[in-house]
């Protein structure tokens, strides 16, 4: 798209304002026949590149002077590119700084995806927060957090299970411990009812990741002082 849209906006306004110059009444007091004598009458690719020098050189805010305004309708003109300058600019710039996040978040969809593919009931939080994705081969520094399922955040669900004689705490046969889940999603609730089941804190899932982990990392302060 970027592309696309910035050499179309440096055609389109090179050839307007060459129009603008060419249909005046008194060429010599145009923006280029200022500086190319009989204009008119040049190749029409000697034209156009000066015509497109004058639109990059605007729309770059490098300006150089040589080629400048000669008449009110250049002038108008001018002031109205320049504005519509300022929002390309803007545009582009958003653009640009929306790609590194979208390429991350592929790598991650394409190294983590099938690992919590298996688990129907989960769906994957790629980016906690603050954090950036850890590549192959690369020490871990951010912790994989699970999104729960109801089973996993209905406080009443897990009453019940242990008014039956249930464990809550027991890793599931994917190797997800709940009280892990429930400080990803930072629901204190749970984490108290856990750890009053006698949840370990510093249990590890079998990826080695510890409920201690994810509270520190996303700064769940009221979570951590319950660790305490």
């Amino acid at each position: 798209m970027i592309c696309l849209v910035t050499p179309f906006a440096v055609h389109c306004a090179g050839c307007f304002y060459y129009l603008l110059a060419a249909h005046y009444h008194d060429p010599k007091k145009t923006w280029i026949g200022a500086v190319m004598d009989d204009f008119l009458h040049q190749s029409i690719w000697d034209r156009y590149v000066t015509a497109i020098y004058w639109s990059i050189t605007t729309l770059t805010t490098m300006g150089y002077g040589d080629l400048h305004a000669e008449n009110m309708r250049e002038m108008i003109f001018n002031i109205f590119y320049m504005l519509f300058n300022f929002g390309l600019i803007a545009y582009l710039k958003d653009t640009l700084d929306s790609l590194p996040k979208a390429i991350r978040s592929s790598i991650s969809h394409f190294l983590f995806y099938s690992l919590v593919d298996e688990v129907s009931e989960m769906k994957a939080e790629y980016f906690p927060p603050k954090e950036d994705v850890t590549l192959q081969n690369e020490a871990p520094t951010f912790i994989f957090c699970y999104r729960g399922s109801a089973n996993v955040n209905n406080l009443k669900l897990l009453k019940e299970i242990v008014s039956h004689e249930g464990d809550v705490i027991k890793p599931k046969s994917s190797g997800s411990i709940a009280l892990l889940v429930a400080v990803c999603e930072g629901n204190i609730k749970i984490v108290k009812f856990l750890l009053n089941q006698g949840a370990s804190v510093g249990k590890p899932d079998e990826h080695g990741w510890t409920p201690k982990n994810p509270a520190e990392q996303q700064g769940h302060d009221d979570i951590k002082e319950l660790f305490e």
